[in-house]
């Protein structure tokens, strides 16, 4: 038997077409969720978990994230996106910032900016990208760039929720800066909920970083 009315389903005139609503389209993928456990330090203290599926491509999300320049720090200062997404990095200091990266997948010097400048870098390639302010040691942050846009962050009482994952068997990940990365096997299954529970010990201090120059900071980098 059929159930709902006519109005929940949609369907094309041309010949042998049948398109989906969004809900009925979402029916075909599944989820995964579960609770992080941070290990090793304070809630206070500990620093976001990323959770992210590996095994399959997708489109990057058409809107630009955004990192602002706030306080002397970077708000978020982590940001998981999909590869070939745009980031906008935007000062809202009424300080100069000058935001750089050395890192291998994704280079780049935005020169010095100040409210209320936002200046954009796009991201073709997978990897963690470390991101520093030339001006102010204690300003890190880091981009992660994916290959889709199976990812979330666990909330402060450490629940995740991953939607609209295609089925199948993928590898699973757990990463935060503070310790070391995790992964699992998993299977998502159509309609259905996966729940994937973590441990994740943050025992790592952070490295210490120079300038964009390769050199100290002055008075000394504080990482």
């Amino acid at each position: 038997m059929i159930r709902g009315t006519l109005s929940s389903l949609v369907v094309c005139l041309t010949p042998l077409v049948v398109c989906l609503t969004p809900a009925r389209a979402a029916e075909k993928n599944g989820a995964v969720n579960g609770i992080v456990k941070v290990r090793g330090v304070t809630t206070a203290e500990a620093a976001p978990v990323v959770l992210y599926l590996t095994g399959f491509t997708e489109e990057p999300d058409k809107a630009s994230a955004r990192i602002t320049q706030r306080d002397k720090k970077f708000v978020p200062d982590v940001m998981p996106i999909t590869v070939g997404q745009t980031v906008d990095f935007a000062n809202e200091d009424t300080i100069w910032h000058n935001v750089f990266s050395i890192s291998k997948a994704r280079a780049f010097d935005l020169g010095m900016t100040k409210k209320p400048d936002t200046k954009a870098i796009t991201f073709t390639k997978t990897g963690v990208i470390d991101v520093y302010c030339n001006i102010h040691p204690e300003m890190v942050g880091t981009v992660l760039v994916l290959p889709n846009r199976a990812f979330a962050i666990a909330d402060k009482d450490g629940r995740y929720r991953i939607q609209n994952v295609p089925p199948g068997d993928y590898k699973m990940f757990a990463w935060s800066k503070r310790s070391d990365v995790q992964s699992k096997p998993v299977t998502v299954t159509a309609g259905e909920p996966l729940k994937v529970d973590w441990e994740v010990v943050q025992d790592k201090v952070p490295d210490k970083h120079k300038d964009k120059y390769g050199k100290d900071y002055k008075g000394g980098a504080k990482y």
